[in-house]
């Protein structure tokens, strides 16, 4: 398993740091739909076009979704981003510096704060990133050199 090599450790969701909840929820809701929106979420969706709105709405969710989901398992390691940027390479088959000039040509890409980074949610058999794309390519603008990965167990 491609995780198993960076010493990973398993917590129930109640028992994740913040951001990371935070970096779930907006995988399992806002992206792929997985878990039921809250309340606050669904009315944020009304508004999709005020990402912040639904940020918000996602933060102030927390209690909502560690009550319901709170007991359910992920995986969580710090794993070197190169291993991300070779992989990407491998897969492209162009430089990493390439693709990555490419990305951030044609996407938005924000900038994140430097503490309580949000994870990526990877698949923990391959290392395929599942979610975080966006965030990846913001870490390696600033030179970050291990990030945060998390995973559904």
């Amino acid at each position: 398993m491609f995780v198993s090599k960076f010493h990973p450790k398993i917590f129930p969701f109640s028992k994740l740091p913040q951001h990371c909840q935070l970096a779930i929820v907006w995988w399992m809701v806002v992206n792929e739909r997985i878990w039921v929106c809250s309340e606050d979420i669904v009315a944020a969706k009304n508004s999709w076009n005020d990402e912040k709105l639904l940020k918000l709405a996602v933060k102030n969710s927390l209690a909502f979704y560690n009550s319901k989901y709170g007991k359910e398992c992920f995986g969580m390691a710090s794993i070197p981003i190169k291993i991300f940027m070779n992989g990407i390479s491998d897969v492209t088959g162009d430089s990493f510096e390439e693709y990555h000039s490419s990305f951030c040509m044609n996407h938005r890409v924000e900038d994140h704060p430097k503490r309580h980074r949000w994870p990526l949610i990877i698949n923990p058999e391959t290392g395929s990133i599942h979610d975080g794309y966006h965030r990846f390519h913001t870490y390696v603008n600033q030179g970050v050199n291990k990030v945060g990965c998390i995973w559904l167990v």
